[in-house]
C-alpha cells in the first residue's frame, strides 16, 4: 500500500518537473524550470513562470526574444537600440 502511494507521488513530482520545463521553455529557461519542478513540485511550476533566461537589452533592459538567426532585425524590439553582434 505504501509503495503505491510513493509511486503515485513520484509520478506526480515528475509530471510537475516536465510541466515546469515547458513553462521555462517559453522564456529560454528549460533546465531551470525542470529543476524547480523537480525540487519543489507544484510550487516549482509557479516559480518557473518567474524565471527568465532571455538576454536583456543593454539600453532599456527589455527581454530579447529574438536569437542570432534574426540578423535582419539586429535592434531591440522595445527601444530600437542596435544589438551588438559578438
Amino acid at each position: 500500500m505504501y509503495q503505491q502511494y510513493l509511486s503515485i507521488a513520484a509520478t506526480a513530482w515528475l509530471v510537475c518537473a516536465i510541466c515546469s520545463a515547458f513553462i521555462g521553455q517559453q522564456k529560454q529557461a528549460t533546465g531551470s524550470g525542470f529543476l524547480l519542478g523537480l525540487l519543489f513540485g507544484p510550487a516549482g511550476m509557479i516559480a518557473a513562470g518567474f524565471v527568465d533566461g532571455r538576454e536583456r537589452c543593454r539600453k532599456c533592459g527589455g527581454p530579447q526574444n529574438r536569437t542570432d538567426d534574426d540578423l535582419p532585425y539586429p535592434v531591440c524590439q522595445h527601444c530600437g537600440a542596435e544589438k551588438s553582434v559578438e
